[in-house]
């Protein structure tokens, strides 16, 4: 038998990226205070535009690393794991808690059957999820998405879903959160328009796309709405080439962390590559599906209307890009 995997929690491995993220935000806020809207009023929309598309997706990593919290994987503490992503993560974001922690978890439990929780909400976004279809309606949605075009329904549902019955609870944990971060950006920029401006635009901007991308791929070329589709879906692993930094930023692609995540939830996010290369090194690694191109890749899919385990990606150099490998 092979060792036990031994997990480490680590806050501060934690605080590290959320608070290099928020310096990110901030330091963006700090540079639309200094812009005079009477002499640089479309330099100052533009600007905007740009770094409301970066912090939206910060947003998204910011979601990510809240969902840690959510498992109780930032500290040992529990009430001090729930402050400090109350505080910094889903607070400001206007997520529950209590009603994220009991979505999430029976997704867990009953991933692939009919209690799956995941599997009503994206029945409601059923075109944007299902395949064989173009790589080129994929970047329609993703730009829908940008501009509340698409997924307004989904998106919608889920933010019921998430404050419902509990929905003062919710209100005075923003009003907490997001007012601290309010006064921290007062004590920086002097001024609080821009950050607030900046915080909620970015939400239904590139936040909400980013989102959607990243689940598109998690399950990408299986059928969503099947319970044995749905259970594949969650038995595979698809992973991008280093080349592909720009997209695994958009998508908020954490390396493995989907499939990995749901072999073992109590695995925190910094532990992830280590996680990896335990289960390769003991002959536990699940299926993994290496993409260079993900728009060919999405556009194979399209043509061929075959799974990953199928299509074979031509962006790389050598000749069997998308490699189906048990590491």
């Amino acid at each position: 038998m092979p060792p036990e995997f031994k997990i480490k929690l680590n806050p501060i491995k934690w605080l590290i990226p959320v608070l290099s993220i928020w310096a990110i935000i901030f330091a963006q806020s700090y540079y639309l205070s200094t812009i005079d809207l009477n002499e640089s009023l479309g330099w100052a929309i533009g600007v905007f535009l740009v770094m409301s598309f970066i912090t939206g997706v910060l947003q998204h990593h910011l979601a990510i690393l809240g969902h840690d919290g959510a498992h109780y994987l930032v500290c040992k503490n529990k009430t001090l794991n729930d402050v400090l992503t109350m505080l910094l993560s889903f607070g400001p974001a206007f997520v529950n808690m209590k009603n994220y922690r009991k979505f999430h978890g029976d997704h867990h439990k009953y991933v692939g059957t009919d209690k799956d929780t995941e599997i009503p909400i994206k029945k409601i976004g059923h075109k944007q999820y299902s395949s064989p279809q173009s790589g080129v309606n994929y970047v329609g949605y993703f730009f829908k998405d940008l501009f509340l075009l698409g997924g307004l329904r989904e998106m919608s549902s889920f933010i019921l879903l998430i404050i419902k019955g509990n929905i003062l609870s919710t209100v005075l944990t923003w009003s907490a959160s997001f007012s601290i971060l309010v006064a921290i950006n007062y004590l920086i920029t002097g001024t609080v328009i821009p950050f607030i401006l900046l915080w909620y635009f970015s939400l239904v901007f590139s936040f909400w796309a980013s989102f959607r991308l990243r689940v598109y791929f998690e399950h990408s070329g299986l059928d969503t709405f099947s319970q044995s589709g749905y259970q594949e879906q969650h038995t595979q692993c698809i992973e991008f080439t280093p080349q592909l930094a720009w997209f695994r930023f958009l998508s908020c692609w954490w390396g493995v962390y989907h499939i990995y995540h749901h072999m073992n939830q109590d695995i925190p996010l910094h532990q992830m590559k280590e996680y990896k290369k335990y289960l390769q090194d003991t002959g536990q690694a699940p299926t993994s599906h290496v993409i260079s191109n993900p728009l060919r890749y999405l556009a194979q899919l399209g043509v061929k209307g075959q799974n990953p385990t199928e299509v074979q990606d031509d962006s790389c150099d050598d000749s069997a890009n998308l490699v189906s490998t048990n590491k």
